[in-house]
């Protein structure tokens, strides 16, 4: 195991990372900030998005616990709000950046910001491609100068990728989870609210932005 912790490409930088909130946040010991830093690096929960090819970017941990999680994926990141007391299984809040913006003058990242229902998933090999087709399909109708990209577009963007989307949203989002589970060793239960009343809209676009490089 030791053998193992010391071949991991550890990032000296993820100490820094990670951050709480300066409000007391109870007594788990794995939310502290004192021993926080060094409880992940050598834990199972580092091992675990080390194997998901994932950069933790923040943590953010308030009082109540609501975790403000963001991770790095090549060109892409993810950031999710999580209520570990009571996890969301519906309108699940997410934005997605995508930083492959080298074709286009000007542009820091391309933002899709979404709502979704979770649909059960327990698998790590998480496939990305659908996300190459949404946002190649952004760029189509991306106006230079523009903030947002406008809403009727929606339609020609997500049409036939809605349940590829949700399905990739969903095997991320259990894989936070499982991330924070083994962080805070305690397991977390998922709502069992009934979903199929939401089944004709697990999808919600709340907006497509671009934003521009500060100089």
């Amino acid at each position: 195991m030791l053998n193992k912790i010391e071949n991991i490409n550890l990032k000296p930088e993820m100490r820094n990372e990670i951050k709480t909130s300066k409000k007391d946040v109870g007594s788990s010991k794995v939310y502290r900030k004192e021993n926080f830093a060094d409880t992940l690096t050598y834990s199972s929960a580092l091992i675990y998005i080390s194997h998901l090819n994932w950069k933790l970017k923040k943590f953010n941990v308030s009082s109540d616990e609501l975790i403000d999680i963001e991770f790095q994926y090549e060109n892409y990141t993810f950031n999710f709000l999580v209520n570990t007391k009571s996890p969301s299984v519906k309108d699940i809040q997410v934005k997605i950046s995508d930083f492959n913006t080298a074709s286009y003058s000007k542009v820091n990242r391309f933002i899709i910001d979404v709502s979704f229902n979770y649909k059960p998933s327990n698998s790590e090999n998480i496939n990305y491609e659908v996300l190459n087709n949404i946002f190649s399909k952004i760029k189509t109708f991306f106006i230079p100068g523009e903030i947002e990209v406008n809403s009727t577009y929606y339609f020609n963007i997500f049409s036939g990728v809605e349940d590829r989307f949700c399905n990739l949203l969903s095997q991320i989002y259990f894989n936070i989870i499982s991330f924070i589970e083994k962080l805070n060793n305690k397991k977390i239960i998922l709502g069992s609210e009934d979903l199929s009343v939401h089944s004709g809209n697990n999808l919600i676009i709340k907006g497509i932005h671009i934003d521009y490089q500060k100089f």
